[in-house]
């Protein structure tokens, strides 16, 4: 593959591979730049370090955002960067959600209770037996659901055997229970 440089006029071109060379030739230079962004691996504010310090306006910037969405957060409960991307965002709190739900739940719909056999027929109670297989089988839904969602927060999901199986099974239990997700 050639990459062509960004004026047109040039008949030069080089190779990805020289290309990638080249660069890792510039990154293994012993210079203040290399050692810097050595040091500093991580960066500041989602830039190179020495990006950073040669773009001081951009940590401004950084921080503004940060501390805007941060405020956004806590008076909406959401900030601007959920509707660029939803399905990412539920994908990241729907499990959390339903875990916390699963370990606190205080009932149990009764959409879950089909088919289990009462106690008494006259007080439409039901025996522990019944409220066992009962939690079981929500516990189940809420596993299945949770395990849907948490299968598309990688990001190769789709290409990953039975990953979409998962997650349409978790969605078809998530629609199907949807307004039991109560407590």
């Amino acid at each position: 593959m050639k990459i062509k440089p960004y004026d047109d006029t040039e008949e030069t071109s080089i190779s990805y591979d020289d290309f990638m060379a080249e660069m890792e030739a510039e990154n293994t230079k012993k210079n203040l730049r290399n050692w810097i962004d050595h040091k500093f691996p991580k960066g500041f504010c989602g830039w190179r370090a020495t990006h950073s310090l040669t773009h001081p306006w951009l940590i401004f910037q950084y921080c503004y955002r940060e501390t805007k969405y941060a405020f956004q957060r806590v008076f909406r409960g959401w900030d601007d960067r959920v509707p660029w991307n939803i399905y990412a965002y539920l994908s990241d709190m729907l499990p959390i959600w339903l875990k916390i739900l699963k370990e606190n739940k205080q009932g149990i719909p009764a959409s879950v209770f089909e088919g289990l056999p009462y106690e008494d027929e006259n007080t439409c109670s039901y025996s522990d037996e019944s409220w066992e297989i009962a939690n079981k089988r929500w516990e189940s839904i809420l596993d299945g659901i949770i395990l849907g969602f948490e299968t598309v927060r990688d990001d190769d999901w789709l290409v990953e055997k039975g990953s979409k199986e998962k997650f349409n099974k978790g969605m078809k239990l998530f629609s199907k229970h949807f307004l039991s997700l109560w407590d």
